[in-house]
């Protein structure tokens, strides 16, 4: 029971270093692999896909204006985009929808970018990042921070998890 609490504690603790408020904007930082949220210094596997999820929520009275938000990738990452295939192939056994697939997103300097024109008073918006860990990566850790910045605003977010190479075994 001990164990469990302090589990608990651990996971609440991960959570909780994930929100930070300043200045009227509540910033969230969630994880996912597999649609399963991870916390910091969970494990994650080479070839794997972690989406990112960040939370803006503007819990003061007054609009925010110009927010820019900016996350940075480690090395040994890449910055993907989800693809949902519409297109078909057709073989002897009928029509098939073709796979869907990720896509690399060119990034400058690793950085991956956005601007928020406004974000009215009891607002929120939800920016998601996916990035895959490369396949060959030589990397124990895959910190991704996310720089939060307006007028009045400026908030940095970070979440870190590791990593191990997949393996695959023949038996």
């Amino acid at each position: 029971e001990t164990i469990q609490k302090l589990q608990e504690e651990e996971k609440a603790r991960a959570l909780a270093e994930n929100t930070q408020i300043s200045d009227g904007i509540k910033s969230t930082l969630k994880a996912y692999v597999g649609g399963q949220e991870i916390q910091e210094g969970d494990t994650v596997y080479t070839g794997e896909i972690v989406k990112y999820e960040l939370t803006l929520e503007n819990i003061g009275e007054e609009d925010i204006e110009n927010i820019s938000v900016e996350a940075n990738l480690p090395e040994g990452t890449k910055c993907v985009k989800y693809i949902k295939n519409i297109e078909f192939t057709e073989d002897e056994n009928g029509t098939h929808a073709a796979e869907d697939y990720y896509k690399e997103i060119e990034l400058v300097d690793r950085k991956a970018t956005n601007s928020i024109d406004l974000l009215k008073s009891k607002k929120k918006i939800l920016l998601t990042y996916n990035v895959k860990i490369e396949d060959g990566a030589e990397i124990n850790n895959i910190p991704i921070t996310i720089n939060i910045h307006s007028e009045k605003y400026s908030n940095n977010l970070t979440l870190n998890c590791k990593v191990e190479k997949a393996e695959i075994r023949l038996y």
